[in-house]
């Protein structure tokens, strides 16, 4: 069984002290499994937009972002997704949905090496910029980041264009070549709770010397 469910309207979690306020509930469980997950080991950063908004992010990457290389729809991607540094360098890269067809729900989770890379800090992107989207993160087990984001938005339920979910941080701490990858539990889910399939995972490539 999927840890994706069903469309739902989502938690609103405020850490002040020790006291965790909901201020939406869901309305059918999607990524309820991920979500009772990462509030019984408490969120280690949780961003929510209060903001107003006019309609959906629109955002389309271009052949040189891609490299112009060209993937089967819909693609987790990594932009950019090479790099080449020295040990002690950061480098950013932004975690991209292309292609997607009515988006309203992603599930992430990155694996990367922790002999050669450590976080050095972690954005929302322009998916969680609806006026009460969600965006979580989870980056107490090692070597790996979760990520969980629902599109909310007083104008539109879901995204179908190319869209950015979340930017990361690292810094490399020793030398050799590693990898971060999507691990096969990402998923993402349309506003009636479908699975929405997949194409291609994306893989970054990283150099230290």
């Amino acid at each position: 069984a999927s840890i994706i469910g069903v469309y739902f309207k989502v938690l609103h979690y405020i850490y002040n002290g020790m006291i965790y306020l909901i201020k939406i509930l869901l309305y059918k469980p999607l990524l309820l499994v991920r979500l009772k997950k990462l509030l019984a080991i408490h969120i280690v950063l949780l961003i929510f937009s209060c903001g107003t908004n006019s309609g959906s992010p629109n955002e389309s990457l271009t052949n040189d972002d891609t490299d112009g290389i060209s993937y089967n729809e819909p693609a987790l991607i990594f932009v950019p997704d090479s790099f080449e540094i020295e040990v002690g360098d950061k480098f950013i890269t932004t975690v991209y949905v292309m292609g997607p067809e009515k988006l309203r729900g992603i599930s992430v989770t990155i694996e990367y090496d922790t002999t050669k890379l450590k976080i050095d800090f972690l954005n929302d992107g322009n998916f969680s910029s609806g006026a009460n989207s969600v965006f979580f993160i989870d980056t107490l087990n090692s070597g790996l980041i979760d990520i969980v984001s629902v599109y909310m938005s007083n104008n539109t339920q879901s995204i179908s264009n190319d869209i950015s979910i979340a930017q990361v941080a690292f810094e490399s701490i020793s030398s050799g070549i590693s990898q971060i990858n999507f691990n096969q539990k990402s998923e993402m889910v349309d506003p009636d709770g479908n699975q929405i399939q997949i194409r291609h995972r994306g893989v970054g490539f990283i150099n230290a010397e």
